[in-house]
């Protein structure tokens, strides 16, 4: 592969990523129930499949250096921001941000003792869970740290007994098994999440290795046959990696490689929009701030609804969004500041203004 080739694949997945972050933002807004119905059968598989496309097999060789850059890219986040954010659950509890009226589905908080916050703090550390409200989109984190090592201790055994790592395949009876079953690897909580990240990743791999690249022919005629699939899933096999059962999964992991592929093709042909391809290129190198901000991000949004509609201060603990006011078209509000505001957080570079006195500054604006 020559190097301009090599450049312009590199920048087809990070255009594709920074499409699936969006979408992530989009599916968190309460949009139309359609389009969140379409986006969950495929946008979290992307960022696994892409997580295998991007394997580096020199990692196979060196053991260490893969752990390292697990532990530094997805433990050590988790760990950063889920103590932050729990330090600062007391402070969200007195801004409003949580209380014991509002939450997710009915999941209200209350003010934690110091026991409580002990007791969090050693989950977040030792195991990966017990993330904040504000955090939720952190399973991810969790997820994709586990999934990383069954992924990679399969195509290591792979590589020893020198067969195809499409082998691998093994994951999907091993994730109906356990779907049937119902267990998880206890105390960690991996389970089917975390087998069917492995799997997505594994196909990114071999579909690397393969030098498939469909996305790159014909994406006129790809495109809008993988919408189409992607459209029939959401209407009768509706599912997301949360919500899989023995009839549903099946269907459900074909779909979502189909929604891959449809965005891998769109990622493609965007590549000759200049500007478009620059944006989502940035935000696609992006997406942890995204995912670690834009739930707090939407708080600002619920705040000016507040205070046009003059709403009770205390449905600002609606979580994410206040729906039925989403509903009626300010998704596409909270979309902008749930993007906008956690790329200006990772970029802002203003004199004597870092990004702690930002996020200060942040919560200032909240508790006004």
């Amino acid at each position: 592969m020559d190097g301009a080739n090599k450049y312009i694949r590199n920048d087809a997945v990070s255009v594709a990523k920074g499409i699936a972050i969006i979408l992530m933002v989009v599916a968190h807004t309460h949009c139309p129930l359609w389009l969140s119905s379409y986006i969950y059968m495929f946008h979290m598989p992307l960022f696994f499949f892409f997580s295998g496309y991007c394997f580096k097999a020199m990692y196979l060789e060196n053991t260490e250096s893969f752990c390292k850059r697990r532990f530094r890219g997805l433990y050590w986040p988790y760990v950063k921001w889920g103590l932050v954010f729990l330090l600062l659950h007391n402070v969200f509890f007195y801004l409003n941000i949580y209380n014991m009226e509002y939450g997710f589905r009915g999941e209200v908080s209350h003010l934690y003792d110091i026991k409580e916050h002990m007791v969090t703090a050693i989950s977040l550390i030792t195991r990966m869970k017990g993330e904040e409200q504000l955090l939720g989109a952190y399973w991810f984190l969790h997820t994709m740290f586990f999934a990383s090592f069954i992924f990679y201790l399969i195509l290591f055994i792979c590589k020893k007994k020198k067969v195809s790592a499409m082998y691998g395949i093994i994951l999907i009876p091993l994730t109906i098994l356990l779907l049937y079953t119902g267990k998880v690897l206890p105390y960690f909580d991996i389970g089917v999440r975390e087998t069917l990240a492995a799997f997505f990743m594994l196909i990114g791999y071999c579909y690397k290795q393969k030098n498939l690249h469909v996305e790159s022919y014909m994406s006129w005629i790809v495109i809008p046959i993988c919408a189409g699939v992607v459209a029939l899933g959401a209407n009768f096999w509706w599912g997301d990696m949360f919500h899989l059962n023995l009839f549903t999964i099946l269907p459900y992991i074909l779909t979502a490689l189909v929604g891959i592929l449809m965005v891998f093709s769109v990622s493609q042909t965007l590549l000759a929009k200049d500007r478009l391809r620059r944006l989502l290129t940035f935000i696609g190198n992006k997406t942890l701030p995204i995912l670690t901000w834009h739930f707090l991000s939407f708080k600002l949004i619920s705040l000016l609804i507040i205070m046009i509609y003059s709403l009770p201060y205390s449905r600002l603990a609606e979580f994410p969004v206040i729906e039925e006011y989403a509903r009626l078209g300010w998704c596409w509000i909270y979309l902008m500041i749930g993007i906008s505001l956690p790329l200006l957080w990772s970029s802002v570079r203003f004199v004597k203004l870092n990004r702690y006195s930002f996020m200060w500054g942040f919560l200032f604006m909240l508790s006004v």
